[in-house]
């Protein structure tokens, strides 16, 4: 994102100043110095006072400090005529020689028709030209239909990964006339094979493989065998023609086959990683008959990879598909290979699909084996699997259903796992559990939540920091979300927080920006650069809306702990939120749900955009959930994410376990994580706010 973009366009409506006002006149000035211009004019604009503004941004164009000039003149561009515009961009370009500068000029120069300019300027560039920059040049070379054009936009659709700048040039080229040339004198055969290049990519960007595959094989048209026309495709043409044969061509053997004689004749290592690679998707996807031979190219591919994120990314399928032949032969390959993984986190979602695996079919025994290889750190995996695996073994060392090694002390082996599962970092739910079963005090519960390894590389943006202390300062607070989005991970915490308090203690019914303030607080606990105090627990578990939660849960008689950690799972306390299903509001709330529950409730008219009434429907339909699920509040949690005739399926397919481990056999991610976020954040809030034990909050969700 272009930090400037985002500074120079006012994204929400014109909000007033907190009851806190800034400093004096005076003290701002001693404090900002020259840079107060760029303020000033932000504030003047603010109040439509676009002279005004013009001359603070003149001022600082010239007086301010390198950051806050280039602010000022960007600003300035965005207010001046075209005339004008292009004078300050020479000198904007002339004063930093970055490629953000150039790209900015690019952009200005472009929309005032300068295609000679802006391709001019762009020579410079190195080969190395980034997708924004390479975007603009290519549509100003094909303006002035330079023979340039074919050479280069052939070259960055076949070499380069596609992106949606790529995308946009596509569109926005399809209007230029070059796009339907019939001038024999702009070279229609090239012109036509670049057009078919661009259309078979863009198909694949959006899903469309069958019609990306009539493209393919025009392309392949020319060979006499598939393999002979792999072999001479750049990397990302080859990863997209692998691609659209597994998606959009139903020989997926035949191709395979091609893949595997295209290893022979590859000249090297990263082409042999992709023939390989696509070889066993194929494979993969032909059905479960050839899993075995998927299996061996996934291995082969792995050989041959010449960078870790592609080993490990043959690593995942060749995992993958052992597991989809039987858990044995996957935890067997972990054996051999899970100290070969190099980025833990990409495994993540494998060791979630074999937990459920193992957990479904009862194989407590393998699930005890990957432990211990975690334990014993022949597994590379991240914190929150460790919690997971830790915690969920200990329960099966108590329970008996694994064995262990004879004259083993099964409690105490099972508190080292307990132990285990309080990693820093790892995942709360598991970590708060494992506490309580070790008797952690409350306060080490708390601390739990701050447990997270410092960032250890941190290196402050002084003039990033200055920008956002002066929107606090000058009550510019529309800026102040975009902007440390931008910056954040160059933000100090004592900063960090101080931009939550702005937005949380804002004079305003401002729902949106104490949705923000939590966002901020929420990633400064993830990723802090010095310890965090406990001070800040309460501000990362906020009582938003209590004036209807409160009262809403004594009606039904649901603890407010509940309600609060149902709203910050849903919406974050957001209640403008829409989810891609459709789900609305502070509670997110279906409508088909909604109207269910106002004829219950006898409402005739109700907007779930309205915070009260959709904590309401909340409210009641949560505690109809638990009510009909035997005053469980956990399978209550888990009918309000996902239904209670699913629910009642579950407990009946797992009615041999206890409820935590019954979780664990829940086959859809999103309900397993939603009722660990709820239960965690249920635990949190009766702790900070209500002082009730964290074990007694779990021994009454936990039934």
């Amino acid at each position: 994102m272009n930090v400037m973009r985002v500074v120079v366009a006012a994204m929400f409506p014109l909000l007033f100043f907190c009851a806190c006002s800034p400093s004096s006149d005076a003290e701002l000035q001693a404090v900002y110095g020259e840079d107060i211009y760029y303020f000033q004019g932000l504030t003047a604009l603010r109040g439509d006072r676009q002279e005004e503004a013009r001359d603070f941004f003149r001022k600082g164009t010239s007086l301010s400090s390198l950051f806050f000039r280039r602010l000022c003149m960007r600003q300035l561009l965005q207010l001046e005529p075209v005339e004008e515009q292009l004078f300050i961009a020479e000198e904007y370009q002339n004063t930093w020689h970055d490629i953000d500068a150039l790209y900015y000029v690019s952009d200005i120069y472009y929309a005032a028709g300068e295609y000679e300019l802006l391709v001019n300027l762009t020579n410079q560039v190195s080969s190395a030209m980034p997708d924004n920059l390479m975007k603009i040049r290519l549509l100003a070379l094909a303006q002035l239909q330079d023979p340039l054009f074919y050479e280069e936009a052939t070259r960055w659709f076949s070499e380069s990964a596609f992106s949606n700048y790529h995308l946009q040039f596509y569109n926005e080229f399809q209007k230029l006339s070059l796009a339907n040339a019939e001038d024999p004198a702009n070279n229609i055969v090239v012109l036509n094979r670049l057009i078919g290049l661009m259309d078979m990519r863009v198909l694949l960007y959006r899903r469309d493989y069958q019609q990306a595959n009539k493209f393919l094989k025009k392309l392949f048209s020319s060979y006499a065998k598939i393999e002979d026309a792999l072999v001479q495709l750049p990397i990302p043409l080859l990863s997209d023609a692998g691609k659209i044969l597994l998606y959009g061509d139903s020989n997926q053997v035949k191709n395979a086959l091609a893949f595997d004689r295209a290893v022979e004749i590859a000249e090297t290592p990263l082409q042999k990683f992709y023939f390989s690679f696509y070889a066993g998707r194929l494979y993969d996807r032909s059905g479960a008959k050839n899993s075995w031979l998927a299996a061996d190219r996934y291995e082969k591919a792995m050989q041959y990879a010449p960078e870790p994120e592609n080993q490990d990314n043959a690593l995942w399928y060749y995992l993958s598909t052992l597991l989809k032949i039987d858990i044995n032969e996957a935890v067997d390959a972990l054996d051999e290979y899970g100290n070969d993984i190099h980025d833990s986190s990409y495994f993540t979602d494998f060791f979630n699909t074999l937990s459920l695996s193992m957990a479904t079919k009862r194989d407590w025994q393998s699930f005890y084996h990957v432990y211990m290889l975690i334990r014993d750190n022949l597994i590379y995996t991240d914190a929150d699997t460790v919690s997971k695996y830790a915690y969920i073994t200990a329960r099966l060392i108590e329970e008996g259903l694994c064995e262990i090694p004879e004259s083993t002390d099964r409690q105490k082996l099972a508190n080292e796992a307990y132990a285990s599962a309080c990693v820093p970092g790892g995942n709360l739910y598991y970590s708060i559990l494992a506490g309580v079963a070790i008797g952690l005090s409350d306060n080490e519960i708390g601390r739990i939540v701050l447990n997270v390894p410092l960032n250890t590389e941190f290196a402050v943006n002084v003039d990033a920091e200055r920008l956002l202390s002066g929107f606090c300062d000058f009550g510019l607070y529309e800026y102040i979300y975009p902007v440390w989005q931008i910056y954040r991970d160059f933000i100090s915490t004592d900063l960090a927080l101080r931009l939550a308090h702005t937005l949380r203690d804002m004079n305003l019914q401002d729902n949106l920006a104490k949705s923000n303030a939590l966002r901020i607080v929420a990633y400064i606990a993830l990723h802090p650069e010095k310890p965090l105090s406990e001070a800040i627990l309460k501000e990362l578990y906020p009582r938003n809306f209590s004036e209807y939660i409160v009262p809403l849960c004594n009606q039904f008689g649901i603890p407010v702990s509940y309600m609060y950690a149902l709203v910050r799972s849903e919406s974050f306390f957001d209640p403008g939120v829409i989810s891609y299903a459709g789900a609305e509001g502070l509670t997110q709330l279906m409508e088909s749900t909604a109207q269910d529950i106002a004829r219950k409730l006898k409402v005739e008219d109700f907007s779930l955009q309205d915070p009260e009434t959709n904590l309401l429907f909340g409210t009641f339909y949560l505690e109809e959930m638990i009510s009909r699920l035997d005053g469980s509040p956990i399978m209550g949690l888990c009918a309000y994410n996902a239904g209670i005739t699913r629910v009642r399926r579950w407990q009946t397919d797992a009615a041999d376990l206890p409820v935590d481990l019954m979780v664990e056999t829940i086959p859809f991610l999103e309900t397993r994580e939603y009722a660990q976020k709820t239960v965690s954040a249920a635990v949190m809030y009766a702790l900070l706010y209500d002082n009730i034990p964290s074990k007694e909050t779990l021994a009454a969700m936990m039934k």
